[in-house]
């Protein structure tokens, strides 16, 4: 995605954002996330940061109530993306009912779930896929991708 599609996303959101110069991580991945949310303040909040941790490798699936579950699980398929970063709670289902559909799928794209509540970050660890709740994300999230990219190696 594109620094300028980014803008125009937060931009038509009525949505402050912070320039991406002053968001800046020291974990860089060689990665490529897609990203699932449909919080507007949580992608404000973290977009500079992982568009700086993935050098510009993010993708953002902004999900919507008419967006079926099958239809994001096939976009997120057709992604280039070798990380998937997916919300707990969705509208209409949740992130770990799509990431249930993508390893009925076989799909070799790495799972990473977050949520705001408690219970949907077991329900993520009980599939097998790591997790990280909202309140304390940026910084798990760093450790995260830091041990990804030490995986990588």
């Amino acid at each position: 995605m594109e620094i300028e599609q980014i803008r125009d996303i937060l931009k038509n959101w009525g949505v402050y954002y912070p320039s991406e110069e002053n968001i800046q991580t020291t974990n860089k991945i060689g990665k490529s996330i897609i990203w699932i949310d449909d919080d507007e303040q949580v992608i404000a909040n973290l977009v500079w940061y992982l568009y700086s941790a993935t050098k510009g490798r993010l993708e953002i699936l902004i999900q919507e109530k008419t967006t079926s579950l099958v239809d994001v699980a096939n976009k997120i398929e057709a992604s280039s993306a070798e990380i998937v970063l997916m919300d707990y709670q969705l509208q209409g289902y949740t992130g770990v009912e799509i990431a249930k559909e993508l390893i009925r799928r076989g799909s070799k794209k790495q799972i990473l779930g977050f949520s705001s509540i408690s219970y949907g970050e077991e329900e993520f660890e009980n599939l097998g896929i790591n997790s990280i709740l909202k309140n304390c994300m940026r910084e798990k999230i760093e450790k995260m991708l830091g041990q990804i990219e030490q995986a990588s190696k």
